[in-house]
C-alpha cells in the first residue's frame, strides 16, 4: 500500500514539476519584444536569439552585434539606449511598438514585428523600423 502511495506521489510531483518547467520556458509576444529591446540596449550580439533559427532568414548574418549597428545607431555608430512605448500585440503578424530613443532618433519610430509561434514560445520572424525592412523574409 505504501509503495503505491509513494509511486502516486512521485508521479504527481513529476507532473507538477514538468508543468512548471513548460510554463517557465514559454515566451509570450510581449516578453519576446521586451527581450529584444533589452538586447539592443545591453547586448546587441545576443539580439539574434529572439529570432527562430529554423526560419528562412540568414541566421548567421544577424548574429554579430555589428549587424544591429546600422539600423539602431542612427548611422553614427553610437549604441544608444532605447525605450518602449505603446505595444500592440493583437495581431501576431503585425505587432507594433513605439520606440523612443535619443535626439538623433527623433521622432519616435514605429517598430513592426511579424511573430511566429514555435511550441510554447513566440519568436520574431520579420522586423521593420518605420516601415523599412531590418529583417525581411527573403
Amino acid at each position: 500500500m505504501k509503495i503505491k502511495y509513494i509511486i502516486g506521489l512521485c508521479f504527481l510531483l513529476s507532473f507538477c514539476l514538468l508543468s512548471y518547467i513548460a510554463c517557465d520556458l514559454a515566451v509570450s509576444i510581449e516578453s519576446r519584444v521586451e527581450m529584444f529591446i533589452t538586447d539592443l540596449n545591453t547586448n546587441r550580439s545576443g539580439a539574434y536569439v529572439n529570432f527562430l533559427p529554423d526560419d528562412p532568414l540568414d541566421y548567421d548574418a544577424i548574429k554579430p552585434a555589428a549587424f544591429w549597428e546600422l539600423p539602431f545607431t542612427e548611422g553614427d555608430g553610437t549604441p544608444y539606449t532605447y525605450s518602449a512605448g505603446d505595444l500592440n500585440t493583437s495581431n501576431p503578424s503585425n505587432v507594433t511598438l513605439v520606440l523612443y530613443g535619443p535626439a538623433a532618433f527623433a521622432p519616435p519610430k514605429t517598430i513592426t514585428f511579424v511573430m511566429i509561434e514555435d511550441g510554447l514560445s513566440w519568436y520574431i520572424r520579420e522586423l521593420y523600423k518605420a516601415g523599412n525592412p531590418v529583417i525581411p523574409i527573403p
